[in-house]
């Protein structure tokens, strides 16, 4: 047996504890170095700095021809307003610097509208005109969330860009950008690649995650699995990518979807922090805080998207105090179960920090307007995927801890039932120890029609020898007899102390005159041990009386029937003068025995 409390074991979970802080440590670098992967990437753009644009606006009651929507009032300062039921035609006149470029591309972040006609008017008075409508983008989209127009001139440039947009919901949330199409191309194929190793980072945790929740069976990781699920489809509409199996979501389709998902993954967020978090770190009012808030704002999300007439804009100011309401409760909840030294807050705020950083970076300073690649949805979608590797890290680290606690508890429970069924002094089973073995190869050898034979084991005048030479070589005589009992273990015995100077041996498949000779040997064996050395004296034998039955003569009685009868037959050992072996006897007559001679059995 190995002590749970040994040196082994204290150095062992050192070295568990030294290689988790490792791992940690690795895996924090990795995630961080990641996290500059897009910057790195971003800066081989070039140029970096796309070009600035100066919007006029105006507004029509319907579509117009490109010609006609030059020829329109536009106004390039003042809020742009009346827009809501009619189109929103937006002007761009290039530079003298901008038109020395060979070619642009017109990139327009997908927002909620119902047509737009994107027009390219060139020095010699050629028109190139691209129209897309929600539910069909045809192949503009680009897996960024943008929707790409390329000027293809010949030789003329291009001098103006006009783009009519009918039934915009919301001119505050388009995003325009001029890139050259070289500039473009690359931007998409390094967007590519972010949003395809970040979807993979999440789906690997995902499996993973699934693995770790049916191996642990902690609801924890069902909500975190919830959680990577929405976002993983999130990134899917967000950058697009959807529209390759599912091209009518986009445009509005698609923005409401990201919409709810979003919400829904904030949602199933904080109920992943309420898991995780120790039941008494938090108060009552705030874990149910944590519960009603979020759904309270994911009921709101929904109502949002198709609104009553005459309350849409109550129900999103709603939807928006609600959200930060979520945010506030699950920031005061995660910093108040720091403050009380929760470990895993310090991993979900640790998991945390890139991807609330990337929204606040993203709500303060559009980084798109600059680097192509790296606009907010991308910072969130990419720290995400980092921040579910740590979670995943997290999991497993909980679920090792887990398993490391269930395997010592296991170790311990083990070493106590062992130590229950152990005789201290002799090392051999104790009453209860071998009751338990005797009734199974009792039930065994009934079942399969076997023999088993029982012998008992009482050592003759012990007592004169603890009153005579004392209780420590009275202990010695027994754990000698027991060394040679125990070499019955090599013939499949059971050997056990059953108390006092009392032995008992189960041995399978032994019976009749087999278990006979084998206890006569056993019994010549103890009574010609030289035991002078251990009473410090002349030469000193010891003696023992054998009660032996074999259990197919008692076909109908129980392991403790046939202890008593084996008791019996031990008695009357003793009272023949002992140092000898007398069977049970029974009226039955016994079947023949399988280990005596053909002879014999007749």
């Amino acid at each position: 047996m190995v002590d749970a409390s040994s040196p082994h074991s204290a150095r062992r979970s050192g070295r568990d504890r030294t290689d988790a802080l490792q791992s940690g440590r690795l895996i924090f670098f990795l995630v961080f170095l990641l996290a500059l992967f897009p910057l790195v990437i971003s800066w081989t753009l070039s140029p970096s700095v796309p070009a600035q644009l100066r919007i006029c606006h105006s507004t029509s009651p319907g579509p117009l021809d490109p010609e006609e929507a030059l020829d329109l009032p536009y106004r390039c300062v003042g809020t742009v307003t009346g827009y809501a039921d009619r189109w929103l035609w937006l002007r761009h006149d290039l530079t003298q610097e901008q038109q020395s470029w060979p070619d642009w591309s017109m990139n327009i972040h997908q927002t909620r509208f119902e047509n737009l006609v994107v027009s390219f008017h060139f020095a010699d008075g050629s028109v190139q005109t691209y129209r897309v409508r929600a539910g069909d983008f045809g192949r503009h989209w680009t897996p960024n969330g943008y929707i790409a127009f390329n000027a293809n001139r010949d030789k003329a440039p291009v001098k103006t860009i006009t783009l009519g947009i009918d039934r915009l919901v919301s001119y505050e949330l388009v995003r325009l950008r001029l890139v050259p199409i070289a500039q473009q191309e690359r931007a998409v194929q390094l967007s590519a690649a972010l949003v395809g190793a970040s979807l993979s980072f999440l789906t690997v945790s995902l499996v993973y995650n699934l693995f770790l929740a049916a191996m642990a069976r902690q609801k924890a990781i069902f909500w975190h699995c919830g959680w990577v699920v929405c976002l993983i489809f999130w990134g899917l509409c967000w950058s697009q990518l959807a529209l390759v199996v599912a091209p009518g979501i986009a445009g509005i389709a698609s923005v409401r979807i990201c919409s709810v998902l979003a919400t829904t993954a904030t949602f199933l967020a904080c109920q992943y922090m309420l898991a995780t978090l120790e039941e008494d770190i938090l108060p009552f009012w705030l874990r149910i805080g944590l519960r009603v808030v979020p759904a309270i704002s994911l009921l709101f999300c929904i109502a949002c998207l198709y609104p009553p007439e005459g309350i849409g804009t109550m129900l999103a100011n709603l939807f928006r105090l609600t959200t930060l309401f979520t945010l506030a409760t699950a920031v005061g909840a995660l910093v108040l179960a720091l403050w009380r030294g929760s470990q895993n807050a310090k991993d979900f705020a640790l998991a945390w920090s890139l991807p609330i950083l990337a929204v606040l970076a993203s709500n303060f300073n559009d980084t798109s307007a600059t680097v192509p690649v790296l606009s907010g949805e991308m910072l969130v979608l990419a720290t995400s995927a980092l921040q579910t590797l740590w979670l995943s890290f997290a999991a497993s680290r909980g679920f090792a801890s887990l398993k490391a606690e269930r395997d010592h508890a296991r170790a311990m429970q083990s070493e106590l039932m062992a130590l229950a069924e152990t005789d201290p002094l002799t090392k051999l089973h104790n009453r209860r120890g071998l009751t338990a073995r005797f009734q199974r190869e009792l039930a065994e050898a009934h079942r399969s029609g076997g023999c088993l034979g029982l012998m008992l084991v009482d050592l003759d005048h012990f007592k004169s020898i603890n009153d005579t030479f004392g209780h420590e070589v009275g202990d010695h005589v027994l754990q000698h007899v027991a060394g040679l009992l125990g070499l019955l273990r090599q013939e499949g015995a059971i050997v056990a102390r059953f108390g006092g100077e009392e032995f008992c041996v189960v041995v399978p498949n032994v019976a009749g005159e087999a278990l006979h000779a084998m206890a006569e040997r056993v019994r010549r064996l103890l009574a010609g041990s030289d035991l002078s050395l251990l009473f410090n004296s002349t030469e000193r034998r010891i003696t023992a009386s054998f009660g032996i039955i074999d259990t197919r003569a008692f076909p109908a009685s129980d392991a403790n029937a046939l202890l008593r009868e084996a008791d019996q037959a031990l008695y009357l050992a003793k009272a023949q003068g002992r140092n000898c072996v007398v069977a049970a006897r029974s009226t039955e007559a016994l079947p023949p025995d399988p280990a005596a001679p053909a002879s014999a059995r007749a």
